[in-house]
C-alpha cells in the first residue's frame, strides 16, 4: 500500500473519509490534504510529523515503511506518553533523513545543469 493509500486509510478511520475533518484533525491545510488524496501528491515532512504527534495511536513503522499493523496496541497512558515521544523523534529522524537525500539529489541536479550551461558558454 503507496503512502498516499495510507493517509487515506487514516482519514476514512478517524473522519470518514471527510478530508476537511482530517486536515483539520492534524492541523495542517485542506488543499494539502486535498493534492494527497486527488492529485497523489506525495505528503511533506509537516503532514507526516503531525500525523504522528496527533494520532499517537498510529503504528509509525506501518506509516513511513507498510510494516505491521496501523495502529499500536492500546497501552496506558504513561507508557503511551514514552511511545509517543519516541515516535516522534524516529519522526523527526526520518524526516530529516529524506530532506537530506533530496537536497543532495537537488545539488547534483544543480552541478550537471551549471556544467551544461559552462559546455554550451564555451561553444559559443
Amino acid at each position: 500500500m503507496s503512502l498516499v493509500k495510507r493517509i487515506t486509510f487514516l482519514i476514512d478511520h478517524y473522519d470518514g473519509g471527510v478530508q476537511m475533518k482530517f486536515a483539520d484533525r492534524i492541523k495542517v491545510s485542506r488543499s494539502i490534504i486535498s493534492r494527497i488524496v486527488t492529485e497523489g501528491e506525495n505528503p511533506g515532512g509537516k503532514v507526516l510529523l503531525n500525523i504522528v504527534e496527533y494520532l499517537p495511536d498510529v503504528n509509525t513503522e506501518w506509516l513511513f515503511k507498510n510494516r505491521g499493523e496501523p495502529f499500536v496496541q492500546d497501552y496506558g497512558q504513561d507508557d503511551r506518553n514514552i511511545d509517543h515521544a519516541s515516535y516522534v523523534t524516529r519522526t523527526k529522524l526520518f524526516i530529516r533523513e529524506r530532506l537530506i537525500e533530496q537536497l543532495g539529489q537537488i545539488q547534483a541536479m544543480i552541478d550537471r545543469l551549471n556544467k551544461d550551461l559552462s559546455d554550451l558558454n564555451e561553444d559559443r
